[in-house]
């Protein structure tokens, strides 16, 4: 049994489909809408919820996130 939030394993199954495993929040959150996989949020609010939970994975002692820098940062 997996240890992410629902919003997270979303996240994970979304990243697992997609060419070198990474994405932009807005692109998952555009893709977990498009698949009725928005928890019933628009895709705003889910992208919002999504970056939240993002970053508070990002600070946990084992992260199954990793922050990718992007060429703005």
């Amino acid at each position: 049994m997996s240890s992410l939030s629902i919003i997270l394993q979303i996240a994970k199954d979304i990243l697992e489909t997609m060419p070198g495993k990474t994405a932009h929040v807005n692109d998952l959150a555009e893709t977990a809408f498009k698949t009725n996989r928005a928890m019933g949020e628009t895709q705003e609010i889910f992208a919002g919820k999504l970056s939240s939970a993002l970053s508070a994975n990002l600070k946990t002692k084992q992260p199954t996130f990793a922050k990718v820098i992007s060429k703005k940062d």
